[in-house]
């Protein structure tokens, strides 16, 4: 048999090398992962704007405690006892082992999550054809930052081999994609009579409807800057439950949710804001349960038309189920390419342009550095 020559190993080589520059760490492309109730969604962000939604996939049994439990709570510090005790079984038999025979295991939160995120890393390294270096998630429930689900999710994305790139809150990650941002003027060389006036804030109501159950968060937008209000997440109130006055539970809930907020100003002091909602952003795999838009006809009245057919149209440029995937793999694309040109400063602990790269930048909101 003849041995490749050393012009066609140079060729393989070359090609190689241009493919493991246009991979996601080139900027090229980023990958966002949405962990629903009861499901995770996988989708692709290209540098030139495109989307691709990868996969969907059913939860098992453990996921879906885990996440309704952090859903429920999310503002816990430590794991719930629900959720940190082994139910499997092959955990709680470690307890009874001796000890040259227990070995330390991975953390049950871990494994589980693991085997969500591995499902569907591996369907998009299946599409993209090519290894994933880095990855952000999303959920519809805030995820704090020193939390215990928090570090479960990035220890469970590190043992994959991926740069784990925070987690976002779907309610507040969905404003770019669906076009929800104000517009404001940042120009420190004229004063506030020179420039255009900046859009003023708005609010709008980010309803995820699952089978599992809803959550619904009321976000207040201003220059690009979303901020959870209020919300409230709910595993009764499901499109697969069902149950005598859950349509009354249901207004009830929203209603509170939409009533007036708590305001303070030096010059004004202490008032109350009535909410009105601008924006409708139905989001999940159940946004057309019949229940769900009786009750928010209910509340919005004569408004709710409009509101409905605006959220109609959204919904079609980015399909509800995957919307969270989607922007979370938007930031991902977004933190890559700004990772290209800018650099970690040690001495500044803050973002500097790299060396030769002054021209042409691209600006991005400079993220927290990765461990």
């Amino acid at each position: 048999m003849k041995s490749p020559s050393l012009y066609s190993m140079l060729l393989v080589l070359f090609f190689l090398s241009l493919r493991a520059f246009c991979n996601d760490a080139a900027g090229e492309y980023g990958v966002g992962f949405n962990l629903a109730l009861d499901y995770g969604t996988a989708s692709i962000w290209y540098a030139n704007g495109t989307a691709v939604d990868v996969v969907k996939l059913e939860g098992g049994v453990a996921y879906k405690q885990i996440i309704r439990s952090a859903s429920a709570e999310p503002y816990l510090s430590a794991a719930p006892a629900e959720s940190s005790r082994g139910s499997l079984g092959f955990m709680s038999l470690q307890n009874y082992l001796p000890s040259w025979a227990a070995t330390e295991t991975v953390s049950h939160d871990v494994e589980v999550i693991r085997w969500m995120l591995k499902g569907l890393k591996g369907a998009t390294e299946a599409y993209v054809e090519e290894p994933l270096t880095a990855v952000r998630i999303s959920s519809s429930f805030y995820v704090p930052y020193h939390g215990w689900l928090r570090n479960t999710l990035s220890e469970s994305v590190e043992s994959l081999g991926l740069r784990y790139l925070g987690t976002g809150r779907v309610s507040a990650d969905i404003i770019q994609i669906y076009g929800l941002e104000d517009q404001c003027r940042y120009d420190g060389f004229t004063t506030p009579d020179q420039r255009e006036p900046d859009d003023p804030p708005q609010m709008y109501l980010a309803i995820d409807s699952s089978m599992a159950g809803l959550s619904v968060a009321l976000v207040e937008e201003e220059c690009g800057i979303a901020e959870s209000l209020r919300e409230f997440h709910n595993t009764t109130l499901g499109s697969g439950i069902d149950f005598s006055g859950k349509r009354e539970d249901l207004i009830r809930q929203l209603k509170h949710l939409i009533r007036p907020i708590d305001r303070w100003y030096p010059d004004i002091g202490d008032y109350k804001q009535s909410v009105e909602i601008s924006a409708l952003v139905l989001l999940g795999d159940y946004t057309e349960d019949v229940l769900l838009h009786e009750g928010l006809l209910e509340v919005f009245g004569s408004s709710y038309n409009n509101l409905k057919n605006e959220s109609d149209k959204r919904a079609r440029l980015h399909d509800p189920s995957f919307a969270g995937s989607r922007a979370a793999a938007m930031t991902c694309q977004g933190r890559l390419e700004y990772e290209l040109t800018w650099e970690w400063d040690e001495q500044f602990h803050w973002w500097a342009p790299k060396k030769n790269q002054s021209a042409n930048l691209k600006w991005w909101w400079p993220f927290e550095r990765s461990s």
